[in-house]
Formats: structure tokens, sequence, C-alpha cells
């Protein structure tokens, strides 16, 4: 096929060949042919297939195609968040996901409960929990979630980091409510309040 778009300066893509042309034009060094299957792809992106372009695109070294599918997956977590691809993220990708302050969320809760469905599929993620979990803004969630769902879960039981980042969360948020009863001093950055960070989760 690619020999057909040497001569004639034209090819057939489609869902089910574009992968496939995409890696074969990598290979030999086709770039405007590359660069036809990625904006194929970028056509079809949505919820259900973005996480699976965006890795497919970052294994190819397809850099825009790569960041325009990760700042859909940024704007559209709440809906990405509940497909079948997003529990196949690897720990690494999904802690990318959940860092980034351009992380649009309608409320903080819901990034716990896109991580505990992921902790699931799989049994041996459980000794990764705290990598993910101290990614989870605990300062921007309401003190009876924190309390009624969060800490009731067996991972964050038995997890010390997680108790310490839990600790920290409702440090902060005695102050908020009481500024002149205590001084907080976070051990974990990524714990650390500011207005920047809140204001960036909304």
């Amino acid at each position: 096929m690619l020999v057909s778009y040497v001569y004639t300066s034209e090819v057939y893509i489609s869902k089910a060949n574009v992968q496939a042309l995409l890696a074969t034009a990598n290979l030999q060094d086709v770039m405007a042919f590359r660069e036809a299957c990625c904006r194929f792809m970028e056509l079809q992106m949505d919820e259900m297939n973005c996480v699976g372009i965006h890795c497919f695109a970052e294994a190819h070294s397809c850099k825009v195609l790569e960041k325009r599918n990760m700042d859909y997956i940024l704007e559209h977590f709440s809906s990405v968040s509940q497909q079948e691809e997003f529990l196949s993220l690897c720990v690494e990708k999904l802690t990318e996901i959940l860092a980034s302050d351009h992380l649009n969320l309608p409320k903080e809760e819901l990034v716990f409960e896109a991580a505990i469905p992921w902790l699931n599929k799989c049994l041996f993620r459980k000794q990764s929990f705290e990598k993910v979990f101290k990614h989870i803004r605990l300062h921007l969630i309401s003190p009876y979630y924190l309390h009624d769902v969060i800490e009731s879960q067996d991972v964050v039981k038995e997890n010390q980091g997680c108790q310490r980042l839990i600790s920290e969360a409702k440090d902060y948020l005695l102050l908020k409510d009481h500024p002149s009863s205590m001084v907080l001093v976070p051990t974990d950055a990524s714990s650390l309040p500011s207005p920047f960070i809140s204001s960036a989760r909304c």
C-alpha cells in the first residue's frame, strides 16, 4: 500500500489499517504519509479510544497526536475515566494524568472514584496505590466524603502513606476553618495546597 502511495500520492486509510500503516510509514520514514495517518487518528478520537490512541502515538513518537490526545483526556476526564481503556493504563501514565493542573473536574472526588476501579482491575496494583493516591488533592474533597468513603477503603486503611496524606489534609481543612488555632507544615509536596492548584481543579 505504501508503494501505491509513493507513485500516486493516494492511499485508502481506515480504522482497520491506520495503525499498521502509521507503523510502516515510521519504519520507512515516509513522513507525509505518517502525518496523514496521524490526522486520520485525531479525527477518530473520542472518549472511548483516546487513551489507546495516546499510548500508540507515544510509542511511535507522534508528538502532536500524543499531546492532542492527552489534552482530550484531561479535558474529558470524567467520561474518559469510565471507559475500559482507562483501566488498562500503567501506573506511570495514570499518575501523569492525575498530576496535571489541567485536569478538568467538577469535583475532586471523581479522581478517587476513577482510581478505585483502576485498582480493582489488577490485584498487583495495590502495591502501587500510594503513588496514585498522592495525586488526589485531598484538601479539595469534602470532609464527609474523606471520612465516610475514602477512609473506609481497606487499601487506604492498610497503607501508612495514604493515612499520612489524609492526616495532612485534615490538618489543612481544620486550619482553613479555624485559621488562628494552629500552624500547618505539610511534609509532602503533593499535598501542599495553593491558590494556583485549587483554582486549576474546578
